[in-house]
């Protein structure tokens, strides 16, 4: 009778021990996917913000004044320096002002999202 007292404490033992780590992975696994629902969110609103820029820039992108590259989960916006300087001067050109201009204010807005 003895033996099946100890190893009845035993198995309540473990059994604890097994709803602890229960309750821990369930805990973990919620955390989990909060953190995956906030990517997501993230990852859309990127998602959209490159989309409004491909439209946004569709001219120059055809033309290869523009570049955009998605890099380690953030987006780059490349400018050709044609469009954007005259060659050998600092100043800029009008139609380089105006494409700063509309791509400034798109990352003004959105910007904080990404």
């Amino acid at each position: 009778m003895a033996e099946l007292q100890v190893l009845r404490d035993s198995m309540a033992r473990r059994l604890r021990l097994l709803e602890q780590q229960q309750q821990g992975l369930t805990t973990q696994n919620a955390a989990l996917n909060k953190r995956a629902g906030e990517q997501g969110v993230l990852l859309a609103r990127r998602e959209a913000v490159r989309t409004e820029l491909e439209q946004l820039l569709k001219g120059e992108l055809e033309r290869g004044e523009v570049f955009l590259e998605e890099s380690e989960g953030r987006l780059r916006v490349e400018l050709a320096d044609r469009v954007v300087f005259e060659p050998r001067k600092a100043a800029l050109t009008p139609a380089g002002e105006e494409l700063l201009t509309r791509v400034g204010a798109k990352l003004a807005v959105e910007g904080h999202l990404v």
